[in-house]
């Protein structure tokens, strides 16, 4: 019997797709995607399931996670917020964003998020998929992809702002293309490939993304709303120091809620799209 052709794969795509079943939406181009969507047959994602994974992972290991997302993410963010007042006190507020310090301080934060995010990802689904959880091996993953993280931020926020430069909306749109591309660099490599292989993923589910990102944005400015109040309560809006720890631990909370959604967004759209399973990706990972 004639062996049937096999869809193109890069990389080392090839033994992933035979161990996640990989279904038949892979490679499909915006024509063929646009018109199964008028004909009903593209599946989608549920946003309500995502957030309720989400959550389900975050829980799991919240005490682990938080800590990891205070190094990587609460540390930058108030230090930048430091920075800025301290700046401001001394009538030189344009000096803080033109302090190279305070640019590393950024992207530190952008890439301790990306960091987080691939120990969540790969964490969360081995303990899905019945293996240890195994964090300290996951972190040490994230830190052997340290460079490509570097070059995935630089590269998506470059595109992103200059989508934001015009008129905002297109920079949304390339922000919800993006979304997973660190689950994906995690599980494939690849900065560029990353990025278009979630532009892919993506793509069919993105209002339903928005949809997310969304709920996402009522959470932060409860957060906001939160910690605005407890600043104005016990007096912190006249130490900077202050203001800064309470901004750096409130960054460091939505860092590790944002970090564990993209990771059921992504698990999301793989098993969606892709008929990938749990069991599957446990084995990739492990």
């Amino acid at each position: 019997m004639r062996r049937q052709a096999q869809p193109p794969v890069i990389g080392h795509k090839r033994r992933l797709d035979r161990a996640l079943c990989v279904g038949k939406d892979w490679g499909r181009t915006d024509w063929e995607i646009m018109v199964a969507t008028l004909a009903g047959d593209v599946p989608k994602i549920e946003v309500g399931r995502v957030v309720q994974n989400g959550f389900e992972v975050l829980t799991r290991q919240i005490g682990p996670y938080l800590l990891l997302s205070l190094l990587l993410s609460g540390i930058p963010n108030g230090y930048m917020n430091w920075s800025t007042l301290q700046a401001v006190e001394g009538g030189e507020a344009s000096f803080a964003y033109s302090s190279p310090v305070f640019w590393s301080a950024w992207l530190f934060a952008i890439v301790g998020g990306y960091l987080l995010q691939a120990v969540i990802v790969r964490s969360s689904i081995l303990q899905l998929g019945g293996a240890p959880v195994d964090i300290a091996g996951s972190l040490i993953n994230a830190f052997r992809l340290l460079l490509p993280m570097i070059g995935l931020a630089i590269c998506s926020w470059f595109l992103v702002g200059i989508g934001m430069m015009l008129l905002i909306v297109p920079g949304i749109i390339i922000y919800i293309a993006f979304i997973v591309s660190v689950p994906v660099l995690v599980e494939e490599g690849g900065v560029f490939h990353s990025m278009r292989r979630s532009r892919e993923l993506t793509r069919g589910s993105r209002r339903r993304i928005f949809l997310m990102l969304l709920l996402f944005l009522v959470a932060y400015l409860i957060a906001w709303t939160v910690t605005s109040a407890i600043s104005t309560a016990f007096g912190v809006d006249d130490s900077a120091a202050a203001q800064s720890l309470l901004q750096g631990a409130s960054a460091a909370l939505m860092t590790v809620l944002g970090s564990a959604m993209a990771a059921s967004l992504y698990f999301e759209l793989r098993s969606v799209k892709e008929g990938a399973t749990v069991q599957g990706l446990a084995d990739v990972f492990a």
